[in-house]
């Protein structure tokens, strides 16, 4: 079984924030959630996981969670593994899960993270899913 594991970047462009359909829980125009998101990227490329962590958890009471779950979730998740928090990266990628659960991203995170944690079954649950989702 193989798993991909990368650290590549994410880009976020302005294009995303500039739906007008926004809830409450999100800021004015969403420009506090991509800077946040802007912050964690850098700090993240920088090698400053802990404050690539902090800068998500922020977005995340900034209300960024929902439109930004695809963003968010499986960076936070993979910075948590590069603090060796495996259970705050479990619990990262499975809160992305419940908003995004067919995610192929969040899926082989949450794949890798379960074999990290010694939960063979979790694992195959994940790929699982993984699988299927791609047959979509």
């Amino acid at each position: 079984c193989f798993l991909i594991f990368s650290c590549s970047g994410i880009e976020i462009s302005d294009s995303e924030s500039s739906n007008s359909n926004s809830s409450k829980t999100f800021t004015k125009d969403n420009s506090e959630c991509l800077q946040w998101l802007s912050a964690a990227d850098i700090n993240r490329k920088n090698g400053s996981y802990q404050n690539c962590v902090n800068s998500y958890n922020i977005s995340l009471l900034e209300g960024c969670g929902d439109r930004y779950a695809d963003k968010i979730y499986q960076w936070m998740s993979r910075a948590y593994i590069q603090l060796g928090k495996l259970d705050s990266a479990k619990w990262s990628v499975d809160k992305g899960l419940r908003i995004l659960p067919e995610d192929l991203q969040l899926l082989n995170v949450a794949a890798f993270v379960s074999r990290k944690q010694n939960r063979p079954e979790d694992q195959l649950f994940y790929l699982d899913n993984y699988y299927q989702a791609l047959s979509y």
